[in-house]
């Protein structure tokens, strides 16, 4: 899934796929704002070493941007308890999706995630 202006990014390094999975598995870990800081820290530390691993890590952020801006929408709601419902189908969805980008990373192809804002590039 990716944008039409943007050519796929494929590896057969394995180390390379390694650190795409962590990229896109490392928002899962149950720490406040891990989902943010665990793909952030991946592409400070080897980004510069790997386009792939670059176009992985910025893809978990800005889907990781995106489900945070999710809960933010989802705060209103709570009032009428149809927020509690929200951020339940934001929260499988977000890890249903980091699953999925984890496998393709892991094959060593490029994954979108889709309804993701393009925040960072």
């Amino acid at each position: 899934m990716l944008l039409n202006n943007e050519e796929p990014v494929e590896t057969e390094d394995s180390a390379e796929c390694r650190w795409g999975v962590i990229a896109h598995l490392s928002a899962l870990l149950p720490l406040p704002l891990f989902d943010l800081l665990g793909p952030f820290l991946v592409l400070i530390t080897k980004g510069d070493q790997s386009f792939f691993i670059r176009r992985q890590a910025i893809s978990a952020l800005n889907f990781h941007i995106t489900v945070l801006l999710a809960y933010l929408l989802c705060l209103p709601f709570f009032l009428i308890l149809i927020g509690v419902a929200m951020a339940w189908m934001v929260g499988i969805a977000s890890m249903v999706l980091a699953f999925i980008a984890a496998i393709k990373a892991s094959e060593g192809k490029s994954y979108r995630y889709p309804f993701s804002l393009q925040i960072l590039r």
